[in-house]
């Protein structure tokens, strides 16, 4: 069975005491046997470290390192555009143990910003409506009109409002960790998109730590394990949308019926005008007349 989660960690690889190589990655995958790294650098040719030994490093929360030893058996790529990104399959070391952060459902606007060097005025910028959170990251659902935007593995700034004992406003960089799109049996640009926070203080590792717990003693009584719970807010947000899509077809429906009667009102006049000055017009064949180009 495998478990996903998402742990920051530093890979160390030693090939002689003078030289030592780090990787910053995420362990996201563990199963009995084996664990999982996506690394944040790509590496030109990750069949080099198969079978080298590496120190797992991973910071906690108290801010204590623990080191884990491993060894490197596989690994894995993948391309998203023209960024290549790699996946280290390590042996799980035995005292390396699962870890959830907890997590709460939340229901507050979040704004993302690319990270790039362009100027301002031209960095795109997302409107988001953040619907999970935890000290390590933070899941939002919002529209995006292409698919090929925010990946995995694209560093973001995301900026949002906690209202706990007094607003507290954060601006994190953060890092898109997955990506799945939201089913409303139709065409849908919503998505679901999971971030996790890059390099986060203490303090504010308490203080989103403090709200989590907060919330969640609250809510605990009202936990389900409908994997769809985490869908409500979107599903309603939805609902709103195509009511309102409804109100204006129906006004354009009324509209296009008012010009037709119109349209009818018009064409019997002129066609009893017509009928006056003794040019009879079959009513069936009406828009031979008008339409001479019409031989039907």
């Amino acid at each position: 069975m495998t478990n996903q989660i998402s742990r920051k960690v530093h890979l160390r690889f030693s090939a002689d005491r003078d030289e030592i190589e780090v990787y910053s990655g995420e362990l996201n995958a563990l199963t009995l046997e084996y664990v999982k790294v996506a690394l944040v650098n790509s590496i030109s040719d990750p069949s080099d470290l198969v079978d080298q030994v590496v120190i797992i490093e991973e910071e906690s929360v108290q801010e204590t390192t623990k080191r884990y030893e491993s060894t490197v058996i596989g690994f894995e790529e993948s391309v998203v555009g023209e960024t290549k990104f790699c996946t280290l399959i390590l042996r799980r070391p035995s005292p390396l143990q699962e870890r959830r952060f907890p997590r709460v459902e939340v229901n507050f606007p979040a704004t993302i910003k690319i990270e790039s060097d362009q100027p301002d005025s031209q960095t795109p910028v997302y409107e988001a409506l953040a619907s999970n959170l935890s000290v390590s990251g933070l899941l939002v659902i919002l529209g995006l009109p292409d698919i090929k935007e925010l990946n995995r593995g694209q560093v973001v700034g995301i900026r949002f409002e906690l209202q706990f004992e007094e607003a507290l406003v954060f601006t994190l960089n953060a890092q898109v960790v997955r990506k799945q799109p939201i089913d409303f049996g139709g065409a849908s640009n919503k998505y679901m998109v999971a971030f996790n926070f890059i390099d986060i203080s203490p303090e504010i590792e308490s203080q989103i730590s403090h709200y989590v717990f907060s919330h969640q003693v609250g809510s605990d009584s009202l936990q389900t394990s409908d994997e769809e719970t985490n869908q409500t807010p979107a599903l309603k947000s939805e609902i709103y949308r195509l009511q309102e899509q409804l109100r204006a077809a129906h006004l354009r429906i009324k509209e296009a019926e008012e010009s037709r009667i119109r349209s009818e009102t018009i064409i019997v006049q002129l066609t009893r005008k017509l009928n006056e000055q003794g040019t009879i017009i079959n009513r069936r064949n009406w828009w031979k007349f008008w339409d001479p180009d019409d031989d039907n």
